[in-house]
């Protein structure tokens, strides 16, 4: 056998095996696998055992000191969950340093990163845990499950979209995080404050066509009807400097003025007075008015 890899008993303590450990493990497998007893192994060149582990950091924040990615949680690498998610940290971490060490923000606006992001390392472990006992399970019943049900089911073209987006974390929203508390969308439409907003065709203000997220990363925007929102702009850059991009959509697709953050969540959107938004501001960035 040239390479290979085995399930070890969960209940036993394979960090602590060795060569000898791993070899015998092998030789007790190959011939109940393949129902060959002629296979003899006589050594290996390499040897690992790797274990998966699966916790969050109790917290992410220790005054100064703030945990991103595999720092504040760690779980199964199948489907790169953990990279998606330290992406998505990060994401939602930057623009909420950035406001604070520029002075327009005080540092409470960073408790509101772990309020966001950590019930997400909650239920992704969840989901990799249990994706993972079904790939790798040793016990008959997950040798069955996985060759005549969930191989099928992989190649089904809607299970294969369903499974996209599931492991794109496009869907994570922060509706019930403290930054969208007490926000309302008109009449329930979507986004709400705390969605994700999709990518959307755009004009900028001098014409030229562009996309909602290539305005994105490091500046805020501003998306409105034609000339509908200089006052909201007027506003939000009293807050937030001059790093917000107005962009206009066609009319028959909006009707709301949406601000939307660097990560391309929602932060508010309504018809209200530009002052409204200027309260909601005030109290995101923890800024008395």
């Amino acid at each position: 056998m040239s390479d290979g890899h085995a399930a070890l008993d969960p209940a036993g303590d394979g960090d602590a095996w060795g060569e000898q450990e791993v070899l015998e493990r092998f030789r007790h497998l190959v011939p109940e696998r393949t129902g060959r007893t002629d296979i003899r192994i006589k050594d290996a060149v390499w040897t690992s055992v790797f274990s998966i582990h699966r916790r969050p950091a109790d917290t992410y924040r220790q005054g100064r000191v703030l945990l991103a990615g595999d720092a504040a949680h760690i779980h199964s690498p199948l489907g790169g969950q953990g990279v998606v998610t330290g992406m998505g940290d990060a994401e939602n971490l930057a623009w909420k340093l950035a406001l604070v060490i520029r002075g327009q923000a005080t540092e409470a606006l960073l408790d509101t990163y772990e309020a966001e992001r950590r019930p997400l390392a909650t239920d992704v472990p969840r989901r990799t845990t249990t994706a993972t006992r079904l790939q790798v399970g040793d016990s008959p019943l997950m040798r069955f499950l996985r060759t005549r049900v969930l191989v099928p089911m992989a190649n089904m073209p809607s299970v294969q979209r369903r499974a996209g987006q599931v492991a794109s974390q496009l869907w994570v929203t922060y509706r019930r995080g403290p930054l969208a508390t007490g926000l309302t969308s008109r009449l329930g439409r979507r986004p709400r404050p705390g969605d994700r907003v999709p990518d959307l065709a755009c004009r900028r203000p001098d014409g030229r066509r562009t996309r909602l997220h290539a305005e994105l990363g490091h500046r805020w925007a501003l998306l409105a009807p034609p000339g509908s929102a200089p006052a909201h702009l007027a506003e939000a850059r009293k807050r937030l400097g001059e790093t917000i991009t107005p962009l206009t959509c066609p009319a028959d697709r909006q009707r709301d003025v949406w601000l939307i953050r660097p990560d391309a969540h929602l932060a508010w959107r309504g018809r209200a007075t530009p002052a409204h938004l200027g309260r909601r501001l005030d109290h995101a960035l923890r800024v008395s008015p």
